[in-house]
């Protein structure tokens, strides 16, 4: 369902106003069991900037272009600057508003000043440890991810373990250092703002790489081999994704799933998007969406403890996951984090840990 919001209020970002004709023309829908209508905040009030070169910069950069590049980077570096629930509230807002050329503007407007302001964040004082590498915090590796994402990272007796927890737990201890878990929304992940900010030293999320993602993110190897599979209830006639024309298909924000699915659903499917993986295969178990589609590990390991669940196709999508670290910034990580995984591999402790999390060895 469609609605337009109520245009009650002015809102002012930097120094662009926003009248009601502008505010009269946001849109929201329905994209999750838990959000109908998404209303930002009012008043919400910015100081301008006048940085004129990294908004051109911004809007005309070879990632993006456009009022959609405007609004892309403005919201990926607003989000990484609020609370967790905050930042999840506003990139599904954003998602889900037809946003005027000027509200972009203005985002972008809101950007500038925020990157100044948190310059020192990306670029500020680190420490440097074992081989040059450099931590935000003396003692700790600062690890980002979005959790729950079993088994890769989740919460088992008040502890966050997983696969990607105890691949950085051997990275963490050959630099003489703790691991430290952030979560943070998967989008701040992958667009690289949690990063590139300085909220973490590197990003385990189970996450693809992709070419978009290496142009924000520096990516260690290649450290496991996924594809995207399809979710459904057990008995469903649904077999593949030429089954869900006048159905709806679950996806989670951010991820490549999410994108192979608006690519190859047919066009009378209705895609829902669903913050985290657990709101995705919960719809999915409670019959609120007809499908789900996600990395074929974590369907997998779903499907075994909810056997009323089965994962009906998986589809050939030939993705790999990798580590991350901020852009630019820290080879002297992603070099230990490389030989890290080629040293695990070397003496079984990568099998070892693949076949605690996934019941067998890797196929060679």
């Amino acid at each position: 369902m469609t609605r337009r919001h109520a245009a009650t209020r002015s809102l002012s970002l930097g120094a662009i106003e926003l009248d009601d004709k502008d505010r009269s023309e946001w849109r929201a829908v329905d994209v999750s069991a838990q959000i109908d209508v998404v209303r930002l905040p009012t008043p919400w009030v910015l100081p301008a900037t006048n940085d004129v070169a990294f908004l051109n910069a911004l809007h005309d950069g070879p990632q993006r272009s456009g009022s959609a590049g405007i609004l892309a980077g403005a919201v990926s570096f607003l989000a990484t600057m609020l609370t967790r629930s905050q930042s999840a509230a506003f990139l599904r807002m954003t998602r889900v508003l037809g946003m005027t050329r000027r509200l972009a503007q203005a985002l972008a407007t809101a950007a500038a000043l925020a990157l100044t302001l948190a310059g020192c964040a990306s670029g500020g004082d680190k420490t440097e440890v074992a081989g040059g590498a450099k931590v935000i915090k003396k003692g700790t590796l600062t690890v980002c991810t979005h959790l729950p994402y079993k088994p890769f990272q989740y919460n088992q007796g008040g502890k966050v373990v997983g696969f990607d927890v105890d691949m950085m737990d051997l990275v963490a201890k050959k630099l003489d250092l703790k691991q430290s878990i952030f979560d943070t929304p998967f989008e701040g992940i992958e667009s690289g703002q949690s990063l590139n900010t300085g909220k973490c030293d590197v990003a385990a999320a189970g996450m693809t790489i992709t070419e978009d993602r290496k142009k924000v993110l520096d990516f260690s190897d290649p450290y496991f081999d996924a594809t995207q599979a399809l979710l459904v209830a057990k008995g469903s006639s649904i077999k593949g994704l030429e089954d869900l024309d006048g159905k709806t298909v679950g996806v989670q924000l951010g991820t490549t799933g999410a994108d192979y699915v608006r690519e190859n659903a047919p066009k009378g499917a209705k895609i829902k998007e669903f913050e985290d993986l657990a709101l995705l295969t919960t719809a999915v178990k409670s019959g609120q969406i007809d499908a789900g589609v996600n990395d074929n590990g974590v369907l997998f390991d779903y499907v075994k403890s909810n056997p009323d669940t089965a994962v009906a196709k998986e589809f050939d999508t030939g993705e790999q996951y990798g580590f991350a670290v901020a852009k630019g910034q820290n080879d002297a990580l992603l070099k230990t984090i490389d030989e890290t995984i080629a040293e695990s591999k070397k003496n079984g402790e990568y099998d070892k840990l693949y076949k605690k999390y996934f019941g067998e060895a890797p196929s060679q």
